[in-house]
């Protein structure tokens, strides 16, 4: 038999006009009074009046179930949207209970980052990836979960046992009645590299002006080697420095000169020659026959090392490199350096490193003559210039080393600083701040090698977590570069380059003249540089349309004077400008610009 289909509001409603009408009917006809006709036209009404209210009984519940299914479709739809943000971020997110630290879900890129399967993740513990304690783990979970602390920096653990530095932003989440801490795990093992890179040069920059001093002060041969030996160790981190003078006949021991450092007595029970024997087989030895410096970057595996090796690592030696003086034309003395560190003393090292000897020997060898001061003196001034372009140079190396990873903007922090430098000059910088912000320039994105690289070569709009990320990375680049010495406040410079006069910037907020004048002076050819700049995914402006984006903001985002200046060069040929200021061609911090 054929039934009806209906749905629910309209069988509830069919149902009450049914029930309405039976019982209109039946109480009209038990206790009608009067005519027939009277009955009816009462029933009448009654229906009329249940059929009303059937109908909108009807739009009640009608409008009860679309409220009810557009909360279910609400639901439906914001469960997807978090499935896709989490299933399918770029980053590893990890969701976790913070009351056992059990892993409860894990998206792909966490099972990509630690080499494990999400399924294998979500049976695991927090705390075998966190190489903390497990009380620490949960320590620092309920600083989570209380939100007195959702910034983290960790080491975790990967499943072919390497480990690897990463900052972890988590926040408390309610997700199926169970409170759940939502995990976003950031690598940062690469800025920690970059960080201990820019120590390492600030320490060998350190060490070389620090021994380019000690020749200048001093005239004896005995004062300089002292001077130089202390420069090395206490300036450049070495764990101990000598200088020895090579006698004529190859098997009569080198004989001592200078040393610093030498606090277990290695040198006392040192003998080296540089005849055939095994005693002329480690780096002095052979820096001697070969007249070029020579390394060990781990004692502990260096045959040649076999004669002093167990004397060098008791003395907490585990690298060393040795550089020949030189005097009319033969080895005469040697440097010899220390490190307590394997696989130190890499070729751009020795290379500063060899040019410092090269002074050193003319140092420690010249006459007394006055002419002859005088042209060490000069030499001495050019040690001094080289090794401040060491610097630069190795910053510039630096930044070109973090636009490898973003092939869309290489170049980028090259042509920004550029540009820089041309406005600087034109509003009267002197040399000291002009030099300042080149560096700045160059490693103005610094900050940008805490941000993955799959955000940073997104070739579409970014999400709101991905763009807060990239804020982030002015004052990432701050707390880098604050860590170095440099003589100029690169660290303020760069933190503020994305500061705007009007107080919108980030990440501070800063106002007008609160921001440095280097600061503005970046920010304008940062934005100016970017604007006329092809990408990939989308064409760069017009000279004009940039120069119109930057008036129309003056004294909202940019500095006025700043702005004209930038204009004032854009629109008379641009970077050629540089070539027209009047400063020399061969420029320190031009150098650093192909």
């Amino acid at each position: 038999m054929y039934r009806l289909k209906l749905d629910p509001k309209t069988r509830i409603s069919y149902t009450y006009f049914l029930i309405s009408t039976a019982w209109i009917v039946v109480t009209d006809i038990l206790f009608a009074k009067g005519d027939f006709r009277q009955a009816v036209y009462q029933s009448c009404k009654g229906l009329l009046f249940a059929a009303i209210t059937a109908y909108l009984l009807y739009l009640l519940i009608d409008k009860h179930y679309g409220a009810k299914q557009k909360i279910q479709r609400e639901r439906n739809e914001a469960i997807e949207t978090y499935t896709q943000l989490f299933e399918q971020h770029g980053l590893p997110q990890l969701l976790i209970d913070p009351l056992h630290g059990k892993i409860v879900q894990a998206n792909d890129a966490a099972a990509t980052f630690y080499g494990w399967s999400q399924e294998t993740l979500c049976s695991m513990s927090i705390s075998e990836i966190n190489l903390l304690s497990e009380d620490e783990v949960f320590y620092e979970m309920a600083a989570a979960r209380s939100q007195r602390r959702n910034h983290f920096k960790f080491i975790h653990c990967r499943a072919n046992g390497e480990t690897r530095d990463v900052e972890v932003y988590s926040h408390p989440v309610q997700l199926h009645g169970q409170k759940l801490l939502y995990s976003i795990i950031v690598d940062v093992s690469e800025k920690k590299q970059a960080q201990v890179a820019l120590l390492r040069y600030n320490q060998l920059l350190k060490s070389l002006v620090a021994s380019i001093r000690a020749i200048i002060r001093h005239r004896d041969r005995q004062g300089i080697a002292d001077a130089v030996t202390q420069a090395l160790v206490e300036q450049g981190k070495y764990a101990m420095a000598w200088i020895g003078e090579v006698p004529d006949n190859p098997s009569i021991p080198i004989a001592l000169l200078s040393k610093w450092g030498d606090t277990g007595g290695y040198l006392d029970r040192l003998e080296i020659t540089w005849d055939n024997t095994e005693t002329a087989e480690g780096p002095t030895g052979r820096a001697i026959k070969l007249g070029k410096p020579q390394t060990s970057r781990d004692i502990n595996n260096d045959e040649s090392y076999k004669v002093w090796r167990q004397s060098a690592l008791n003395s907490g030696f585990r690298s060393s490199a040795a550089f020949p003086l030189f005097h009319t034309g033969r080895v005469v003395a040697v440097l010899n350096l220390y490190s307590s560190e394997s696989n130190v003393f890499d070729d751009e090292e020795m290379y500063y490193l060899e040019a410092l000897a090269g002074d050193l020997s003319r140092a420690l060898f010249m006459t007394e003559s006055l002419l002859e001061y005088e042209r060490i003196d000069a030499e001495r001034l050019a040690a001094i210039s080289r090794s401040k372009e060491a610097l630069l140079e190795a910053v510039a190396a630096l930044s070109e080393t973090l636009e490898v990873r973003d092939p869309y903007t290489a170049g980028h922090q090259r042509r920004v600083a550029w540009l820089a430098i041309a406005i600087g000059r034109q509003l009267g910088l002197t040399t000291q701040r002009l030099e300042a912000l080149n560096i700045a320039a160059l490693l103005h994105d610094i900050g940008k090698i805490s941000i993955p690289s799959e955000i940073l070569s997104k070739p579409s709009r970014l999400s709101l977590i991905e763009f807060e990320l990239i804020k982030q990375h002015p004052q990432v680049g701050e707390e880098i570069l604050r860590k170095v010495s440099f003589e100029w406040p690169i660290a303020t410079i760069v933190g503020q380059h994305h500061e705007r006069v009007d107080g919108t910037g980030y990440p501070r907020g800063l106002i007008g003249e609160e921001i440095m004048e280097e600061s503005r002076i970046l920010s304008v050819a940062d934005v100016m540089e970017a604007m006329i700049s092809h990408r990939p995914y989308r064409p760069g402006l017009s000279l004009e349309h940039a120069c119109l984006e930057l008036e129309s903001n003056i004294d909202k985002k940019y500095d006025v004077n700043v702005v004209n200046a930038c204009i004032k060069i854009m629109r008379e040929g641009g970077y050629q400008y540089l070539g027209m200021s009047g400063e020399p061609t061969d420029s320190i911090w031009l150098k650093c610009i192909p």
